[in-house]
């Protein structure tokens, strides 16, 4: 059996938003989501600001790969043929093959620290890509406003609340919001598979509702989704 999973990524070296879907007869269902953030050290002068961000770099490289087991673990949990006793019976494998809708950093940030910052995410996501054979389609800040409404005045809250009640009747992972007006309130992303609960603001949560949005606009637009959805 193959797993085809739809990663939405948006990507940043503070905070990536990321989701993943796995495609099934009825559609594709949301079975993770997270964001990984990285932060600088407290104590400028006890490390060189390139040490620094080195040792961020490897903590979202880090974090990615736990991400992408998490999908490995939950797919094999649904999925794998197992006995009465939860053992998995001979020659239960699944293969899992992905594609990602990318949401990468774009525009012109006016500082350099801005500028070097924007280029070590993009420069990170972009080899993790090609080591893990993973293609994707990119999609810009624009489209993903559009996933809401064609016109524009889109705000990060109106995409959170745009992705919100879709996760809210999702089977595998779910999100409990304390108060959507709030952008202070802060909400629980729990996975009913791993049973692993993630505790994070409105405001970075708006990175998953980027990544989510992201992976709506491939799935209505892309003949590269089409291509992966019909091998």
């Amino acid at each position: 059996m193959t797993a085809k999973i739809l990663l939405g990524i948006d990507a940043g070296f503070a905070n990536t938003g990321l989701s993943a879907f796995v495609y099934t007869k009825g559609g594709l269902k949301l079975i993770n989501a997270r964001v990984i953030t990285t932060e600088q050290h407290k104590n400028k002068k006890e490390i060189r600001k390139s040490d620094d961000d080195i040792e961020r770099a490897k903590v979202w490289t880090n974090e990615m790969q736990n991400f992408l087991s998490e999908i490995k673990y939950i797919v094999n949990d649904r999925y794998v043929k197992k006995n009465k006793y939860g053992d998995i019976e001979n020659g239960s494998t699944v293969r899992i093959k992905y594609f990602a809708a990318v949401e990468f950093p774009t525009g012109g940030a006016k500082s350099g620290r801005a500028n070097r910052c924007m280029g070590i995410a993009t420069g990170s996501l972009a080899t993790f890509l090609l080591l893990y054979g993973i293609a994707f389609e990119q999609v810009t800040p624009t489209q993903v406003k559009k996933i809401v409404k064609s016109t524009t005045g889109v705000t990060k809250d109106d995409i959170i609340k745009n992705i919100i009640p879709y996760i809210k009747k999702n089977d595998f992972c779910k999100v409990i919001v304390s108060s959507e007006n709030s952008r202070k309130k802060f909400i629980r992303l729990y996975s009913s598979v791993t049973k692993i609960t993630d505790s994070i603001s409105l405001s970075k949560f708006e990175h998953v509702a980027d990544s989510i949005s992201a992976v709506k606009y491939v799935i209505e637009n892309s003949q590269f989704y089409k291509i992966f959805i019909g091998a």
